[in-house]
């Protein structure tokens, strides 16, 4: 899949007022994201967060104004990093609101093997205003959404054996803020099979040739829900996609161009 990554240019800023270490980290994770060495990249993670919050704060600073007091360090209850968003089954609210309970479902066929995958996670890239969805055939713990949020990417194996799942990158506006069917002109489409190691696919596919966008809606943005549907083939693999999902909160570290 194609994936772009962004370091705010106020990092040296941030770097100075918030610590080194976390600032090598954003660097050192968004490295290890280009090289597709994930593991590196989670583990780096904590530190990562802490810098970019870091940088957004030294890019909101206005010479003159006193310098941005230190950001504090990962340590989020439950175990998680801080300022992460789970995209799980629900997701949580703002203040005052009704936690979204995300709805997905994948059907189709992979190799001639019939797949049902009912369990999803989002992530959303807030530079490109691009969205990731990975639909699972089995339950995705809260600790996998969190990672997906960040990195985009979903393990084909879990525990050493495979897993069937669909996983998608596309622009939902066209790189806008407001989704639209005709504005998703490709999809980044890839796909893994618990039951033929060979089924599995990793294509970008084109609107009208390969997929149909039957519905496509909502605020692409953090907290925003989208809701849509596409249909598609492309060889001998077939997939009708259907999701309403609240996108996460914090934006992740990688995803697609959206031509912005």
């Amino acid at each position: 899949m194609k994936v772009s990554h962004r370091i705010g240019g106020a990092f040296a800023l941030g770097a100075l007022c918030f610590g080194l270490p976390a600032a090598g980290a954003l660097q050192e994770g968004v490295d290890a994201l280009r090289k597709g060495d994930y593991d590196a990249a989670k583990e780096l993670r904590p530190l990562a967060e802490q810098a970019r919050d870091a940088v957004a704060a030294a890019n909101a600073w206005t010479e003159g104004e006193p310098m941005p007091r230190r950001v504090a360090a990962a340590g989020a209850s439950g175990g998680g990093a801080a300022g992460v968003t789970t995209a799980a089954a629900t997701t949580p609210a703002p203040s005052g609101g009704r936690a979204h309970v995300d709805k997905c479902t994948a059907t189709g066929s992979m190799g001639g093997d019939k797949f049902t995958a009912s369990h999803c996670a989002a992530s959303f890239y807030n530079d490109q205003n691009s969205v990731a969805i990975w639909f699972n055939e089995d339950p995705i713990t809260t600790e996998e959404a969190t990672d997906f949020a960040i990195s985009a990417h979903a393990e084909e194996k879990k525990g050493g054996k495979p897993r069937t799942l669909v996983a998608i990158m596309f622009c939902p506006g066209g790189g806008a803020q407001t989704a639209n069917p005709a504005a998703v002109k490709t999809i980044d489409f890839s796909t893994n099979s618990a039951k033929s190691p060979f089924a599995g696919v990793q294509w970008t596919i084109e609107a009208g040739k390969d997929f149909k966008v039957d519905k496509m809606s909502g605020d692409v943005k953090p907290g925003g829900v989208l809701v849509g549907h596409v249909v598609g083939t492309y060889g001998k693999t077939s997939f009708d996609l259907a999701f309403d999902v609240a996108l996460p909160a914090k934006e992740a570290a990688a995803g697609i161009g959206c031509g912005k």
